[in-house]
């Protein structure tokens, strides 16, 4: 009797040999996507390097052309409170562009406030818009007057001055730049991108403003920011318009801190220069690189002054709710640690 043939099975063979083959080709990919990756982690470095080292070049050339022109002395500190040393307050000033004739610099209004207060312990920042239309007392004044007429009177250091006494907080350090600075500043770096809110069309041949704007997601030009940033004919007025004002500068700041803004920083330090009336020295390489490495690690905040709008257009201030938001900002130092 012939011996039985032992039939061998060729699907059991086939597995066998599949599964060496299938765990090659997937470790295989896996080290094909793992390399793919550094290439690209690698490659993002390279080009990020090499951005900021033609930064710093560009930098370099422009500090050894331009030298930085006398730096204005910083504003005393109003009054010192342990609460606030951990903190930078910086007063931005939003200056009309016509000056009052025969009366130069200290001619014109403020036409917009924010304080930005820098909390050097956490990085926080935050952004406290004030109504031009606050009416509070003004060195030199007899009676109250608004907020908006410190400029005119005084410059920048009366401005300055004004808001610290009105808030209760020191402020040393102050930025004033016109509208057609910022429209400089938003083409200089690409423009923006912003959502309008709604239609925005008005014409005044007498002074000039034009605003014509479509709602919707817009990249904004230096002219279209100017044209929103201006409008106030709407239903909110002056408190609609700072809401705009609040959400341009979220807008600008994050575009500012980011890295395609970085070959445009010989053109910024020019406008800074030249069209802006400050105390800050920005061409200190050192003051410069810890305001950015401060300014680019959080989120920023943004409120305004709580208060209420009278019928004529004033903003009121609500005590007791702006002492919550001061002390919400700058948290009260408990007694033992302000005693040592």
């Amino acid at each position: 009797m012939p011996p039985k043939k032992i039939k061998t099975s060729t699907k059991t063979t086939n597995r066998k040999t599949k599964k060496p083959l299938i765990k090659r080709i997937r470790l295989g990919r896996l080290l094909l996507v793992l390399i793919l990756l550094s290439s690209i982690v690698y490659g993002s470095y390279i080009v990020i390097s090499e951005i900021y080292s033609w930064g710093s070049f560009k930098y370099a050339q422009y500090q050894e052309a331009h030298p930085s022109k006398p730096q204005k002395p910083p504003i005393p500190p109003q009054f010192t409170d342990k609460r606030f040393e951990n903190y930078t307050n910086i007063l931005f000033i939003g200056i009309d562009d016509k000056p009052v004739e025969g009366i130069a610099e200290s001619g014109r209004y403020a036409d917009a406030l924010m304080l930005v207060s820098m909390d050097h312990t956490n990085g926080e920042i935050r952004f406290l818009s004030l109504p031009r239309t606050i009416k509070t007392s003004i060195d030199g004044r007899k009676d109250p007057e608004y907020l908006s007429f410190t400029y005119y009177y005084g410059g920048a250091p009366l401005t300055v001055n004004t808001v610290s006494q009105l808030l209760n907080i020191p402020i040393t350090q102050y930025v004033a730049l016109d509208r057609k600075s910022i429209a400089k500043f938003v083409d200089t770096i690409g423009g923006i991108n912003l959502y309008v809110e709604n239609n925005m069309d008005y014409e005044d041949p007498v002074s000039g403003t034009s605003v014509h704007l479509t709602q919707g997601y817009q990249h904004l030009t230096g002219d279209m920011s100017q044209q929103y940033l201006i409008f106030r004919n709407d239903d909110l007025g002056d408190i609609g318009r700072i809401q705009r004002q609040q959400k341009f500068a979220k807008a600008l700041f994050e575009k500012m801190m980011s890295l395609e803004t970085i070959p445009t920083l010989p053109t910024i330090l020019d406008i800074w220069e030249n069209n802006i009336d400050t105390n800050i020295n920005i061409l200190d390489i050192s003051n410069l690189i810890n305001l950015l490495d401060t300014l680019s690690t959080t989120e920023i905040k943004i409120k305004m002054l709580p208060g209420n709008l009278t019928p004529t257009g004033d903003w009121v201030p609500d005590n007791a709710r702006v002492e919550q938001e001061i002390n919400d900002m700058f948290p009260p130092v408990p007694e033992d640690t302000a005693e040592e």
